[in-house]
């Protein structure tokens, strides 16, 4: 079942990152005909961008129907780009909602981190690292639940030989000291660390490294300028929000351990689930999705998103390959397994009519 750019019509403009722009996209025929997706572009080019949508692409097949992460349902490729189709998660992103509330109440962070726990837990468990977690990748479902997107950053990793990479990548904010000082090498635990930053910023709408220094024009400043990030980050000690609780602020302090080997999480999981901070939480409730969530999204319906939609097709990039780079694109077709059996199934149905 080949796929390509004339089987979607754009419905709008999501966002943009430095590799890649995400639209809106409707179906066209199909057994899903009118489903509405998330279309991630990313434009040919460079050997960096075509490693890091590659890994995406295989990650994305690996995991799919993992709890809390995204599904891909289609991937293809042109002369000038390669297209990911994934869910269309409505509810917005974490930081859009901190944005608009300023910091969540400890309740509902609580309530997020667990699901986040889970998601990460999957990951880890096949050699998944993901290794850019923040709070514009983690969107919210309709339903209310978090959904852990954008795995260009992800990297498979033998984690239980304890094999380790050595890339200096992420977002500097949320980035580990394992990260910063690359030559040691880095493994599942910078994902804890990042979760504390989340946790942290969930919290009290600060990163943990974020502090107030001199005034300017009488006013308190942040300073985030990157030398005092690494130097905070390297060296520093966190700062947590006053109202945070003393299990939550442990919590916070043992994600945020600069050394991995003694970070919480380095034994397994399970030394997470059981901090207090999780004190009287059902985990089998989380994983079963029957967990009280913090609020359910506001979300338009297919026909408000839709209502003046027309079919504009998509539009290809100017940009192409060169030729030392198609390597990374070589089977990079995709069509999720329950849209063809699903297109299969029709067409057993139809010769079973015609006889």
């Amino acid at each position: 079942m080949a796929v390509g750019l004339k089987d979607f019509s754009m419905v709008k403009y999501l966002a943009s990152g430095s590799f890649a722009r995400v639209f809106l996209v409707r179906k066209v025929g199909g057994r899903d005909d009118g489903t509405l997706y998330a279309m991630k572009r990313v434009p040919k080019g460079s050997s960096r961008k075509a490693k890091r949508v590659r890994m995406e692409r295989d990650v994305l097949d690996y995991i799919r129907y993992f709890p809390y992460v995204t599904n891909m349902h289609y991937a293809f490729g042109t002369e000038a780009a390669v297209y990911l189709v994934t869910d269309f998660v409505r509810g917005g992103d974490l930081s859009r909602l901190l944005h608009e509330r300023k910091f969540l109440e400890e309740r509902d962070v609580r309530m997020y981190v667990a699901e986040l726990v889970l998601a990460l837990t999957g990951l880890h468990r096949v050699g998944i690292v993901h290794r850019d977690l923040k709070e514009r990748n983690i969107l919210l479902d309709s339903n209310g639940h978090v959904v852990v997107a954008d795995f260009g950053f992800s990297k498979f990793l033998n984690l239980s030989e304890k094999e380790k990479t050595y890339s200096f990548c992420g977002t500097l904010e949320y980035m580990a000291p394992e990260v910063i000082n690359h030559t040691l090498g880095m493994d599942q635990a910078v994902d804890w660390w990042a979760l504390g930053v989340v946790t942290c910023k969930l919290l009290g709408g600060l990163s943990p490294f974020c502090v107030e220094t001199e005034t300017t024009l009488g006013k308190p400043s942040l300073s985030k300028s990157p030398p005092f990030y690494l130097r905070r980050i390297l060296h520093g000690q966190p700062t947590f929000p006053p109202a945070a609780s003393l299990e939550a602020r442990d919590f916070m302090q043992a994600l945020l351990t600069k050394d991995p080997e003694k970070r919480l999480g380095s034994r397994g999981v399970d030394e997470i689930k059981a901090h207090p901070f999780f004190r009287g939480l059902s985990w089998d409730e989380v994983m079963a999705k029957t967990n009280r969530v913090p609020l359910i999204p506001e979300v338009l319906s297919d026909q408000e998103l839709t209502e003046s939609h027309k079919r504009v097709p998509l539009k290809e990039c100017d940009v192409t390959a060169p030729p030392e780079d198609n390597i990374f694109y070589e089977g990079f077709t995709y069509v999720a397994a329950s849209i063809l059996l699903s297109e299969i199934t029709d067409e057993e149905d139809l010769s079973m009519t015609s006889d």
